[in-house]
C-alpha cells in the first residue's frame, strides 16, 4: 500500500469489527509488513479462524503440529525453503534449540522476517539467504533436511526445484496440500514430480478437511487465498523424500 493512502486509510482507520474477515487478514499481513508486531500477533490468530471453517482451521493446526514434530527429530543442518513470512519456522525455533537456515525469493519477504525475527528474540539462531529455489548457492549434498510448507504449490515450476532441493539435500520434508482426483483446484496447482527429480517418497501422516472458498476482500476485491476456487475437501500431508 506504499504511496496509495486511500487503500491504506480504509484499512486502518476503521475499527478492527467494521472490516470484514477477509480484510482483517489482509489488514494483520500489512502489520507484519510495517514491523508493528504487537498488534500483528494480536490480529492474526482471529482473523485467520474467521477466514477459514473450524474443520479446515484444526486440520491445518494438526497437520502443522505433526510436520514440526518429524523435523525435531532430525538432526544436523536444517533449511526451511519458502519460509515467506515464518509460519513453519516460528513453531521450530520455539520448540527447539537448533539453528536454522532460511531460503526465499522475496526481498520485502526476507526483511520482513529479518525484523520479525529480532522482535521475537531470535535473530541469531537464523541465517537468512535471497535466493531462487530453482538456483540455490549451495554445494552439493550441503543440507540435510530441507523442510517447506505449502511452499512447492506456490513455485512455478516445482519439477525444477525438487530437481535442485535433490541435489544440495539429503532428505525432504514437506508439508502439502493435496486436492482429490478431477478436481478443478488441481489446474491451478503445479506438478510435483518428486519421483523425476529422483526422490524415493512416502506420505508419513494425512488430514483431510472440506474446505470452501475464501471470501473476498470487500476493500481490495481479492481473496486471500487462491486455492480452492471451488468446495473441494483438502488433504493436508507430510511427505518425505530421500
Amino acid at each position: 500500500m506504499n504511496g496509495q493512502e486511500e487503500l491504506e486509510r480504509r484499512f486502518f482507520e476503521p475499527s478492527e469489527d467494521e472490516l470484514s474477515p477477509a480484510d482483517r487478514l489482509i489488514k494483520a499481513t500489512a502489520l507484519w509488513y510495517r514491523g508493528e508486531f504487537d498488534d500483528f500477533q494480536r490480529l492474526l490468530r482471529p482473523s485467520r479462524e474467521a477466514l477459514y471453517s473450524e474443520e479446515c482451521n484444526q486440520a491445518m493446526t494438526e497437520s502443522l503440529n505433526r510436520t514440526v514434530e518429524l523435523i525435531k527429530k532430525e538432526q544436523g543442518l536444517v533449511l526451511d525453503l519458502a519460509t515467506g513470512m515464518g509460519g513453519l519456522l516460528e513453531e521450530l525455533l520455539s520448540s527447539t534449540e537448533k539453528e536454522y537456515l532460511s531460503v526465499d525469493i522475496s526481498p520485502s519477504s526476507s526483511f520482513g522476517l529479518l525484523q520479525y525475527l529480532r522482535y521475537i528474540g531470535w535473530r541469531e539462531r537464523v541465517v537468512q539467504i535471497i535466493a531462487d529455489a530453482a538456483n540455490l548457492p549451495l554445494k552439493d549434498d550441503s543440507i540435510d533436511v530441507i523442510v517447506s510448507a505449502a511452499g512447492f504449490q506456490n513455485m512455478q515450476d516445482s519439477k525444477k526445484v525438487f530437481k535442485e532441493v535433490r541435489r544440495v539435500s539429503k532428505k525432504l520434508i514437506a508439508l502439502c496440500i493435496f486436492f482429490e482426483d478431477d478436481d478443478p483446484n488441481l489446474a491451478h496447482v503445479s506438478d510435483r514430480g518428486l519421483e523425476e527429480a529422483g526422490w524415493n517418497s512416502r506420505v508419513e501422516n494425512s488430514v483431510r478437511a472440506g474446505a470452501e472458498p475464501t471470501p473476498q476482500s470487500e476493500i481490495l476485491g481479492v481473496r486471500p487465498n487462491m486455492l480452492p476456487i471451488t468446495s473441494t475437501t483438502i488433504e493436508f500431508t507430510t511427505v518425505i523424500a530421500k
